[in-house]
């Protein structure tokens, strides 16, 4: 608890840090001369105030180190191959989906292509509180787990099995992080599952909050500007309120029907994420979905039932089976999820 704890600080003084850094825009080597000597003292007296403090102007000099002019350099040999393989999956939606609005909403699912999208169909989703549902974001990669864990289940008779499992979810799930963009969003699911999967590993047991922490940290490292993308921001944010209100609001219902047990567990976590998205959501777009309790309710199980039915696609045609079933019901999820989205932005 106590290490969980450390980490959740130096997460906390680096982005502040980063946050500072580019307010003030002093030279990255002034921060970086600044940081020498609260690192000197603690070598000596040991004070965690002393490294807070060192994270914090690091964290200045990562930003300002990021904005001096680089080198312009050709797309490497991985960024092409994840380019050809979004293309891939593109087309064989393509194939899948008849044009119109029903494709443009399977490839921003699927592998976040949005370009297809017409003006109505954001315009729905943006007016019902849906818009986030169109952004890859960790909620697909926690549907994307749970159906890559239902379907690696055979591996998990032992514990070198259950290793082997992990290992080729974590994969896995990086690839289709590769594929996608390697948005903020995306990368924290990804960095969070890492961490849950990686403490299964070991034997050891993950904290959500200490995981929340490590990976704002490792992203801030790696691109020291994404703290100040909406992105990033609404990601962390409702993660947080999911970690801080959700396991609290759940308890407020409990009865024998388990359906009624899901539906509150559904609605408790869609106000855990408003709670702390709500004032950066009013910021930026001055606006708030009013529906967005009724809207996550009624789309969730849709989206879900569509990225397995995309799924499904995907490995049918990987298997050259070619599939036409599995592919009517996506378009017909599509249809359902869009009239959906349509009916309660004109509420």
């Amino acid at each position: 608890m106590r290490q969980g704890r450390y980490i959740v600080l130096c997460a906390v003084a680096f982005l502040s840090g980063d946050l500072f850094g580019g307010w003030v825009p002093f030279p990255a080597w002034s921060y970086l001369a600044a940081a020498l000597l609260p690192a000197f003292l603690f070598v000596f007296y040991r004070r965690w105030p002393l490294i807070l403090t060192t994270l914090f102007l690091l964290g200045a000099a990562a930003v300002q180190s990021a904005r001096l002019p680089a080198l312009p350099s050709p797309p490497g040999h991985l960024e092409r191959l994840c380019h050809e393989m979004k293309r891939r999956c593109s087309d064989r939606i393509d194939g899948w989906i008849p044009a119109g609005g029903e494709r443009g909403v399977a490839k921003a699912l699927a592998i976040g292509d949005k370009r297809e999208l017409d003006r109505a169909v954001r315009n729905a989703y943006r007016n019902s509180g849906a818009s986030h549902l169109l952004a890859l974001s960790g909620l697909h990669v926690g549907i994307l787990y749970k159906l890559l864990v239902a379907l690696l289940f055979p591996l998990s008779a032992s514990t070198w099995l259950r290793r082997i499992r992990s290992l080729l979810v974590i994969a896995m799930l990086w690839c289709y992080a590769a594929i996608s963009g390697l948005s903020p969003s995306i990368s924290r699911a990804a960095l969070m599952i890492t961490f849950y999967e990686g403490a299964a590993l070991v034997g050891r047991r993950s904290d959500g909050l200490c995981s929340l922490a490590a990976s704002a940290l490792l992203i801030t490292l790696l691109d020291p500007e994404s703290p100040r993308e909406i992105g990033f921001q609404l990601s962390f944010s409702a993660c947080l309120g999911i970690f801080l209100f959700h396991p609290y609001l759940k308890k407020v219902l409990h009865t024998r029907l388990r359906s009624l047990n899901a539906i509150w567990n559904a609605a408790s976590l869609a106000i855990s994420c408003q709670i702390t998205t709500a004032l950066p959501v009013w910021l930026y777009f001055r606006s708030f979905p009013k529906y967005f309790l009724i809207t996550n309710l009624v789309t969730l199980p849709l989206v879900t039932g569509a990225l397995y039915l995309t799924v499904s696609c995907f490995l049918l045609s990987l298997c050259n089976i070619s599939p036409e079933f599995p592919a009517i019901f996506l378009h017909k999820c599509l249809q359902m999820l869009n009239r959906a989205t349509s009916i309660i932005s004109n509420l």
